[in-house]
Parts: C-alpha cells; structure tokens; sequence
C-alpha cells in the first residue's frame, strides 16, 4: 500500500494526486507505511496553499460536526377575509331603502291625520278656535245650510214648541251634572244641534249663523255678550265642558245631517 506524505491517506494505484490533500504523487516518495509510522514527517501546522480547494479537503479544525441551532416553528399569520364590495354595498343600499321607507310612511300618516282631522292642529295651535269650534262646530253646521235648510226650520219650530215658547232651557242641567249617550239617544239632531249650542248661548256666547243667532234671540233668558271669536272658555265649568264634547260625540256617532263631512 502506498500512503500520501502529506497528509498520510492511502494513495490509489496509478493515481496523480492525493484524494485527500490534492498533493502531487511522485511514485519514487510515496512511502509504504502509514504517516505517523517513524519514517515520515510530521503533517506541518501551516496549510500549504492549495489546500481546501481539492475534492475531499477537511480543515482540521472542522472535523467536528457543526451543532444545529433550534430555530422556532415557523407559523404563518392567517390570511385575511376581505367582505366582497357587492356584499357591503348591498347592505347600504337596503339601510337607505329602509329609511326612506320609514319617512315616507310617517309623512303619509301625518298627511291623512291633516287631511281627515283638518280641526286637530288648528285646535293644538289656538285653544280658544277650540272652544268655539265646540260650540258651533264651524259655520257649516248651521241649520239653515243649503242641504236641508227646510228640516231645519221644522225642527226649530218643533224644538221651540216643546219648550213652551222659549222660556225653558232644552236642556236645563247641562251646567249641573253630567248627560250620559244613552240618555241623549232619544233626541233629534237638531235637538242635540241647539242644546250643544245652547251651553255657551247661556253665557252669552254669539253664533256666525243666523239661524242660531236668531233661535236664541228669540229665547227670553239669551243676552250676547261676546263675539265668536272673544268667547273665553273659562267661564265654563267641568260639566258644561264634558257635556259640550257628549254632545258632539253623539253627533258625530249618529251621522247628524248638521255635522258635514260626518
């Protein structure tokens, strides 16, 4: 066997160089012991030039093996969910529906509110149109309106007749107790008419139509003091109030030819 000088590996026969070192072989120095035998010298401390650029080389200082560093798992962050665009503008576009379906439904109530209860918010704004309104129930409840004005002029005379000739009151306790809907069921239209009226005739209250304005100057106990629209509601008292409103309850119930639009 041949060995390398050098580095002391066993050299193949027939080769040029040294597996291990890369050292040019010379067959007349090759020896035929290993190095470190006796007979060869002592592998030098200094690496000769070449070395660590042949196949094979080992640095003497790596032999050992190089310890793995322990690095932590990787974990990759989870992935984001974006919302679709289509998504969210969908829902911003049903919110919207949503809320012009609410303001137009609010407005339409407050629009019929107006339109079939006109006397509500006048009555919010002006409580005195309030309380006359009660007492005549505008000028169209007169008697004497176009539709009827022959009924009207019967059921005046009628009513005067049975209240021996105007020196009674139609409804004497208006101001002293309070009138039950059962009670006012057996009186004509414009019975239940004059006696509403007649609450605030009593206190000398003045009436827009003539037909009520004459009926109750023609009663003996009626002095006008006030106009239509000076009339105070305060000089009523808690039963002339809640039976002025009877009244017209009653009126409106029954379909009253002297309430329009009722």
């Amino acid at each position: 066997m041949k060995y390398c000088t050098e580095c002391g590996a066993e050299i193949i026969e027939g080769s040029a160089f040294c597996i291990e070192c890369g050292t040019s072989i010379e067959p007349d120095n090759i020896p035929n012991t290993p190095l470190g035998a006796g007979n060869f010298p002592a592998q030098p401390s200094a690496m000769p030039p070449n070395q660590g650029t042949q196949p094979g080389f080992v640095y003497p200082d790596q032999t050992a093996p190089i310890p793995k560093v322990n690095q932590p798992n990787y974990v990759p962050p989870a992935p984001v969910q974006e919302i679709p665009q289509t998504q969210s503008s969908s829902k911003a576009n049903g919110t919207a529906i949503l809320i012009v379906c609410i303001i137009a439904v609010v407005l339409l109530a407050v629009v019929t509110v107006l339109f079939i209860y006109p006397g509500v918010l006048l009555d919010t704004i002006n409580p005195q149109n309030a309380s006359n309104t009660n007492a005549e129930s505008s000028s169209s409840y007169a008697s004497d309106s176009s539709n009827g004005s022959s009924n009207s002029s019967s059921n005046s005379s009628t009513s005067s007749s049975n209240n021996t000739n105007s020196n009674k009151y139609m409804f004497p306790d208006t101001n002293s107790r309070y009138y039950s809907e059962s009670e006012l069921a057996k009186y004509s239209d414009w019975d239940l008419y004059i006696g509403r009226n007649e609450i605030y005739a009593r206190h000398g209250r003045g009436f827009n139509k003539d037909s009520l304005q004459n009926y109750f100057d023609s009663q003996s106990w009626y002095s006008k003091k006030y106009s239509p629209s000076d009339f105070p509601d305060s000089v009523l008292n808690e039963y002339e109030k809640a039976n002025a409103e009877l009244f017209l309850a009653v009126e409106k119930d029954r379909g009253s030819s002297y309430l329009p639009n009722y």
